[in-house]
């Protein structure tokens, strides 16, 4: 349950750390909420790579090996 909560949460981050950062970029220029919302995609973006990411190599990392030759039959 630890492994799935990590990863939620590290998507949850990546688009706050976005908002954030757009948020940031548009009180410095004095904009409307486009950077906010680049930067929300961008996060949302971000966060489905890495879990992705994530998920695949504990996908690996939980299949049982196989010799190189395969299955032998006897």
């Amino acid at each position: 349950m630890g492994h799935a909560l990590a990863i939620g949460l590290d998507f949850l981050f990546a688009i706050v750390a976005g908002g954030v950062l757009g948020w940031l970029i548009d009180r410095w220029a004095d904009s409307s909420p486009i950077a906010i919302l680049v930067g929300i995609s961008l996060g949302f973006g971000a966060g489905t790579y890495r879990m992705l990411k994530r998920l695949n190599a504990q996908d690996k990392a939980s299949k049982p090996k196989q010799p190189p030759n395969g299955p032998s039959e006897r």
